[in-house]
């Protein structure tokens, strides 16, 4: 099985837990993504709006009161089954679908905005990700990028972690994985898949920044989140990347 391949059945495998925790961070979270995408995307009515790895639909909620033209796609069937279960019960319109977030099926300047999370880290090819997302975006449209490190110490000892809580430590907050993982799947098994993921071996978003410069963008604007540790060493974990297409 191709590493692609073996990803979307994890993730497949993953599709039913992860709808209860997203909407457990739905419903008891602070959602503050929201806001930060309503700023930083200038959302309006009518504006067409893609989510690149959409999962059991976690944006297509919190923005579901915008009167947006949504669209999500995500490579794992169990994902995008979800989350056409998650629209059809909160009544939301969104157009979700199977697809390849390295080979996207939209046609040229179709988005007004991109939104992802989370998603880059874990594709084989994520420049060609970075490629489809610029094509498929209006000239002057924004794309939103979450992402983060997160296998970066696998490779970088400077980025290696201390030993992690106890399990139950993990399950009192919003939108705990561990708290809703009912089918038993064992967190680990994607640890091992990120080895043979050519962004955990890149330190981030130098890495995007580098890329997305030879790209047709207008601003490349990032943010992000780090922690110094006993040396002074600054740790990057979370960084969000927000693009504009440039206009001819």
């Amino acid at each position: 099985m191709e590493l692609q391949d073996e990803i979307e059945d994890y993730w497949t495998r993953r599709g039913n837990g992860f709808s209860r925790s997203i909407n457990d961070e739905f419903e008891n979270g602070n959602n503050t993504v929201r806001e930060e995408l309503l700023s930083k995307l200038g959302l309006s009515k009518g504006m067409k709006v893609l989510d690149i790895g959409c999962g059991p639909g976690y944006f297509e909620l919190i923005l579901k009161d915008m009167g947006l033209e949504l669209y999500g796609i995500d490579y794992s069937n169990g994902m995008v089954e979800n989350a056409k279960v998650n629209m059809e019960h909160h009544g939301i319109k969104a157009d979700i679908r199977r697809m390849d977030a390295q080979a996207l099926e939209f046609e040229d300047c179709m988005f007004d905005a991109v939104i992802s999370r989370n998603v880059l880290w874990s594709l084989v090819r994520p420049r060609d990700a970075y490629s489809e997302i610029l094509r498929v975006m209006k000239p002057g449209a924004k794309a939103v990028i979450i992402d983060g490190n997160y296998y970066l110490h696998l490779f970088d000892k400077r980025y290696e972690r201390k030993a992690p809580p106890v399990m139950p430590k993990h399950k009192d907050f919003a939108g705990s994985h561990y708290k809703f993982n009912d089918e038993k799947v064992d967190f680990n098994e994607i640890t091992e898949l990120a080895k043979g993921l050519p962004l955990s071996k890149e330190i981030r978003p130098n890495w995007d920044f580098s890329v997305l410069s030879e790209m047709p963008c207008s601003n490349i604007d990032v943010s992000i989140r780090a922690r110094a540790d006993d040396s002074g060493f600054r740790r990057i974990g979370m960084f969000t990347i927000t693009i504009t297409k440039e206009v001819l």
